[in-house]
């Protein structure tokens, strides 16, 4: 059975791992232990989801509270467990964080080609509000991504 539950300094190799394995380039650091330790530190929380020992999903929010708002990010799950709704589990699990942090919008910039991604977010009550076009290098490509946000209530 899947556990999804926040990620601990603990588990910041097997993430890093997991990212490596999902994204060949990324716009940032994740593939970088000291990277990740640092923005768990700071400003984000990673949740993840493990099948007993084994991550296998990863996800994170990225906050600002001086504004209460807070990006939905760094969405990685392996390929062979695609298609299962753990985005879209992980997703309502940071969002009932977020609420319960006092952040007020969430937002997330998702692959324009990534179609499970974008079904997620429209899923679970995002707004679409544009594309940019040819915006952000990853996995090994310059891709355009589509800009989703949604209130908090």
């Amino acid at each position: 059975s899947l556990i999804c539950s926040k990620a601990t300094i603990d588990d910041v190799s097997c993430m890093t791992e997991l990212y490596r394995k999902v994204f060949k380039t990324y716009p940032f650091p994740i593939h970088n232990e000291e990277y990740i330790l640092k923005t768990m530190n700071e400003n984000v929380i990673y949740y993840g989801v493990w099948e007993k020992t084994k991550l296998i999903a990863l996800s994170s929010i990225e906050m600002d509270l001086k504004y209460n708002a807070a990006e939905m990010t760094d969405f990685a799950v392996l390929e062979e467990y695609r298609g299962n709704n753990i985005a879209y589990a992980l997703l309502a699990k940071m969002e009932e964080k977020s609420f319960k942090l006092g952040i007020k919008t969430v937002f997330t910039i998702a692959r324009a080609k990534s179609a499970g991604m974008n079904i997620t977010f429209a899923r679970s009550g995002y707004d679409y509000g544009g594309t940019l076009v040819n915006n952000t290098n990853i996995s090994g490509q310059i891709e355009s991504m589509n800009v989703w946000y949604k209130s908090l209530k």
